[in-house]
């Protein structure tokens, strides 16, 4: 997806083109998430999850042919369009998967787990951006994008034969421990969050949170279509340079990633989120005022850790909040505010930068992610 973002930039998309694609995950999930899950709970979770990934994947595939029969502007809503549509069985491997993990995983490995996948993630991303750099120096345009988008493919693809394994394992271990069945039906996690508004939670100390949450992910995702326009128009960066920067960033993510445990213990998750977002508003702020490669690389390597704590503390910092007993029902209101947040700020992000300038616009915005840290640490 990074890449495609970048691509479509070097294909002179706008702005508003590029927050459309990163709204498109989750303008589908808006529309789709409570019916996927009301599916999700006459089916086999595991199986059900699988073909989903497989559905979903295929569409990574398509992206390779596309620039061999289309030119500029006609590629980039083609792209913008197979994103849309993947993210339909997309949704639906996202709702599921939370109930698999929570199914396959027990709860005393899940915080070593995450942990140690962020880790894995984090290296293997900047191994592959590495990779992807000398490909794209390499290959004449669009060739290497088109091999990079077949390596992302065969990648998503392996990804899915994993799922086909925890699934086909958790089966296996699920038939040998029958008292397991009792344990966390799919309906539990997926039905009642839309089984009914259950407007009581927004008007408890949750309310608080989903008003933070949302807050935070609006400024977050607000100069998120604005970086590659300042990387590819501004910056002039080559697909080495951006290349070389994801590898900054998941290095120190990794690096972030390994301290996540014990920081949590120390501060607590919420504190772990708000330092963590408080640091994310560095990311617009120094990309602004950036003028090299130099300070480039600097802005991804703070960004990486940052994210690292802010991204990896949140979701242990919700379950911290909500309810053993009603949780799906919180957290199903979670995802509603969440997505309704991201859709806006990829959306809205491109009309103040075009109201207001490219640079003043990712001050703006820093600003308020510094902001939404405070919030949490404040109020969350």
């Amino acid at each position: 997806m990074s890449f495609l973002v970048i691509y479509i930039t070097r294909l002179h998309a706008s702005g508003e083109q590029i927050g459309i694609l990163n709204a498109a995950p989750s303008l589908i999930a808006l529309i789709f998430s409570l019916a996927a899950g009301q599916w999700l709970s006459r089916r086999s979770v595991g199986k059900t999850v699988f073909w989903a990934s497989i559905a979903h994947r295929l569409f990574y595939l398509l992206w390779v042919p596309v620039p061999f029969f289309l030119g500029g502007q006609a590629q980039i809503w083609v792209y913008i369009s197979l994103t849309l549509l993947m993210y339909v069985p997309g949704t639906v491997l996202s709702v599921g998967f939370n109930a698999l993990f929570a199914q396959a995983v027990p709860p005393e490995w899940r915080g070593t787990l995450v942990g140690i996948r962020n880790a894995v993630f984090s290296v293997t991303t900047m191994l592959t951006s590495l990779g992807c750099g000398v490909i794209l120096t390499s290959m004449r345009f669009p060739t290497g994008y088109q091999i990079v988008f077949l390596i992302g493919f065969i990648g998503a693809a392996m990804s899915s034969v994993h799922l086909y394994l925890v699934w086909k394992n958790d089966e296996k271990r699920r038939a040998q421990e029958p008292f397991l069945q009792e344990e966390s039906p799919a309906s539990d996690h997926l039905t009642r969050p839309g089984s009914k508004l259950r407007l009581d939670i927004l008007k408890g100390p949750f309310g608080i949170v989903l008003l933070v949450m949302g807050f935070f992910h609006l400024a977050h995702y607000l100069p998120q279509p604005l970086f590659p326009l300042y990387s590819v128009n501004v910056l002039e960066l080559t697909d080495r340079d951006i290349s070389l920067g994801t590898a900054f960033f998941y290095v120190t993510s990794f690096l972030g990633s390994l301290q996540l445990a014990s920081l949590s213990r120390k501060w607590g998750h919420k504190k772990v989120t708000g330092i963590g977002v408080v640091m994310l508003s560095v990311y617009p702020g120094l990309l602004a005022v950036s003028h090299n490669l130099f300070l480039y690389l600097l802005t991804s390597a703070l960004g990486g850790y940052a994210w690292a704590l802010g991204f990896g503390a949140v979701y242990n910092y919700l379950l911290e909040r909500t309810p053993d007993a009603d949780r799906p029902a919180y957290l199903g209101w979670f995802t509603l505010v969440t997505n309704a947040a991201i859709l806006l700020g990829s959306l809205i992000g491109p009309q103040v930068s075009n109201l207001i300038g490219l640079v003043p616009a990712l001050i703006v915005m820093a600003g308020l992610r510094f902001i939404a840290g405070i919030a949490i640490l404040r109020w969350g």
